[in-house]
């Protein structure tokens, strides 16, 4: 069996060790499947997980979060934790189980007249509450806050921003490398990862000196070019793709990262004389079937010009602030289309959320019907046609709703009816 050695051998300064170890080319984090057990040593691997791999995962954490119960592999098995904080003052514990976020423990909160408010996961029953607040010393004047995530912080858990680090931008293109070098190990492919034209990246990655490498001065990371993308992949809902193309005739290399169908991160490095012809990488992971697509050839698949990438070849003030809104705006459609699609899925959860709401509505008469406009309401409270969308979803409700049968199941699929004629009218929810 033949020993590959680690892809930052020369770079780590003598940290590497001979224990080569699995990793996952898109981090695990992210639901990726693709690994190897050729490429990274121990020592490297340790290191990136504990200092890059954070960095991109956290970023693109939210929607996955949201898809992880329908994603394959160990992730959606997987407990995760964060704390919320309110008004910069009121700290929460949420934890994250198959998607759902909950409050992990309850919460105590004085009100303004000094009464206990207890703010618990709407598992806690009103008896186990009125233990704890007797445990507490709490008499009478004790308001017992039971309620479902969504409807204690409407907004969602996190407003998630751009932020271009160093640190980000080398998680990044490990990726983009790892693959490259995975491909060479496995598929007797051109080593475009070890290159000796690409030693100053790799020492970049591996070290991160020098803080302003030279070599990234004529790229911005970000650029639209999703719809290139598109025509190089098959169609998917949500989806990793990492595209590596280098174009003999022009000398330029092109590396494309783009997580869960939002913006994609493109690094364009001209005047790299690589190999005697033109090569590419594609690769595609599809989160919601586990799929992997892995494409090389000897061939450029990608033609610069389509990229019209000059318009960010400099990082101005003007272009840094055009990637981060165009970023925000696509990070937040596939964060609504996230919502959209787990609400169509997760009829367990969608179940919970209506029981709830019928529970507590005040007409008991009108409750299944209340309990379906409450959630489209919160799914759609930020949308200017609130009112339009609330009109028709109580119409069509009361237009299929029967007294018959299993109420609970019933409610579940009339809200996904009714979410479906909303979405192709007034487009994904606004979560």
């Amino acid at each position: 069996m033949q020993h590959h050695q680690c892809l930052f051998f020369k770079e780590s300064n003598n940290s590497c060790n001979d224990i080569i170890t699995k990793e996952h080319i898109i981090q695990e984090g992210l639901a990726g499947t693709l690994s190897s057990s050729d490429i990274i040593c121990d020592n490297c691997n340790n290191f990136f997980s504990q200092n890059l791999d954070i960095q991109l995962t956290g970023l693109y954490d939210p929607i996955i979060k949201i898809l992880s119960p329908f994603l394959s592999g160990r992730l959606k098995y997987k407990k995760k934790q964060t704390k919320l904080t309110l008004n910069e003052s009121e700290q929460y514990d949420i934890e994250y189980t198959r998607g759902t976020a909950n409050l992990k423990k309850i919460t105590c909160k004085y009100g303004p007249n000094g009464q206990l408010n207890l703010i618990a996961p709407c598992f806690y029953s009103r008896e186990r509450l009125e233990e704890i607040a007797k445990s507490k010393g709490v008499g009478k004047s004790t308001t017992f806050l039971k309620v479902p995530f969504t409807e204690l912080f409407p907004n969602g858990v996190e407003k998630t921003c751009l932020n271009v680090t160093p640190v980000l931008i080398r998680a990044i293109l490990l990726d983009i490398l790892e693959l490259a070098y995975y491909v060479s190990v496995t598929k007797d492919f051109p080593n475009i990862a070890k290159h000796h034209c690409l030693d100053k990246l790799r020492l970049w990655i591996r070290t991160g000196r020098p803080s302003k490498p030279s070599f990234l001065k004529n790229t911005f990371p970000c650029a639209p070019v999703s719809d290139l993308l598109d025509s190089l992949f098959e169609p998917s809902i949500f989806s990793h793709r990492l595209a590596i193309c280098f174009d003999h005739k022009s000398k330029v290399l092109t590396l494309i990262a783009q997580f869960v169908n939002t913006m994609p991160w493109v690094f364009i490095f001209e005047d790299v004389a690589l190999y005697s012809c033109s090569v590419s990488i594609l690769y595609k992971k599809t989160l919601l079937d586990g799929k992997d697509q892995l494409i090389n050839e000897n061939s450029a698949v990608l033609d610069i010009r389509d990229i019209r990438w000059r318009k960010f070849s400099t990082a101005t003030q003007d272009a840094v602030e055009f990637a981060k809104t165009k970023w925000k705006q696509e990070f937040e459609t596939q964060n609504a289309r996230a919502h959209y699609e787990s609400d169509l899925r997760n009829d367990s959860f969608i179940s919970e959320r209506l029981t709830y709401y019928a529970d507590n509505c005040q007409s008991k008469i009108s409750a299944s019907i209340d309990a379906i406009v409450k959630l489209m309401q919160n799914r759609y409270q930020g949308s200017r046609y609130l009112v339009d969308i609330l009109e028709i979803t109580k119409k069509k409700a009361l237009e299929k709703w029967t007294n018959s049968g299993n109420q609970k199941k019933q409610r579940v699929l009339l809200y996904q009816k009714c979410l479906k004629d909303i979405k192709s009218k007034f487009g994904y929810p606004n979560i």
